[in-house]
C-alpha cells in the first residue's frame, strides 16, 4: 500500500493510469521518475504496462501508452524511457519507440528505449 500511495496523483509525476469498464480494471501504465538507478540521467520513465490475458487483444494497451504520452506531455516532459524484455521493441516501437540500448539490469536482459515528445 505504502507504494502506492505515492502514485495516486490526478495530474502530476508519477500517477497509475487504468483503463476501467463496467468497475473493471482492464489495464494499467505508470508513469514514474528514475526506474532504473544505472541511468540517473534518465528521469522520466513509462513503467508497469499490464493488461490481464483475458482482455489483451483489443488495443488497451496501445491505449494506455497513448493516454500517458498526453499526460506526459501536458507535464512539459521532453522524453519518456521505458524497459523491455521484447529485444525487437514490440509495441513500443510500433509507437515510436526507439531502442537506446540493451542491457543486463537485475539479472535480465532488457531494452531500454526512448520516446522524444
Amino acid at each position: 500500500p505504502e507504494i502506492l500511495q505515492g502514485y495516486l496523483h490526478r495530474d502530476k509525476i508519477p500517477l497509475i493510469l487504468l483503463a476501467v469498464e463496467n468497475d473493471q480494471i482492464l489495464g494499467a501504465v505508470q508513469l514514474k521518475y528514475y526506474e532504473m538507478d544505472i541511468y540517473p540521467n534518465k528521469e522520466h520513465w513509462l513503467g508497469g504496462v499490464f493488461v490481464p490475458k483475458k482482455y489483451r487483444g483489443k488495443k488497451i494497451a496501445r491505449k494506455l501508452i497513448l493516454k500517458a504520452i498526453e499526460v506526459a506531455k501536458s507535464q512539459d516532459v521532453n522524453t519518456l524511457f521505458l524497459q523491455t524484455e521484447k529485444m525487437d521493441g514490440g509495441l513500443y516501437k510500433k509507437l515510436g519507440w526507439e531502442a537506446v540500448e540493451e542491457v543486463i539490469y537485475r539479472n535480465k536482459l532488457v531494452l531500454v528505449m526512448k520516446r522524444i515528445l
